[in-house]
């Protein structure tokens, strides 16, 4: 192999590790920021979880839905650090806290999203025109 070869060879080398240093290192500091918001979303699902009825859930439609929206952007954040681990070879990062946040949220979220289309519906049904509601729409929707 040529000097010129050899030594370009060498140059690509060392600035490729470097490049993979760097991004493992970003990498890294990413994974610690997200795993501090895992902690900050899930006292924000804890508040949630502690609402007592229906009346004070209503009143907080705005930090309900936040809260459904950042578990949402944590699992796909989580999909895009799991994407750069395994492009890397690195151990998959679980994320347990996540998973186990999903899955105490489901009801929640089905309660969130039946609430809330009631509460819309509610003043179609109350006063709009009787002709445009439907009976067995009103009677599933309830």
């Amino acid at each position: 192999m040529p000097a010129e070869v050899r030594k370009a060879q060498v140059m690509g080398s060392k600035m490729a590790n470097k490049a993979e240093t760097a991004f493992l290192a970003k990498l890294e500091e990413e994974k610690i920021q997200f795993s501090s918001e895992l902690g900050t979303l899930k006292q924000s699902f804890e508040w949630l979880r502690r609402l007592k009825d229906y009346k004070t859930w209503i009143n907080y439609e705005e930090d309900n839905g936040k809260i459904n929206e950042n578990i949402k952007r944590a699992v796909q954040t989580r999909e895009m650090i799991n994407k750069r681990e395994k492009l890397f070879n690195i151990d998959i990062s679980a994320f347990d806290n996540l998973s186990e946040l999903e899955e105490r949220n489901e009801p929640f979220r089905e309660m969130r999203d039946v609430s809330f289309e009631f509460e819309r519906s509610k003043e179609l049904w109350k006063d709009g025109a009787l002709v445009k509601v439907k009976y067995p729409k009103v009677d599933n929707s309830i």
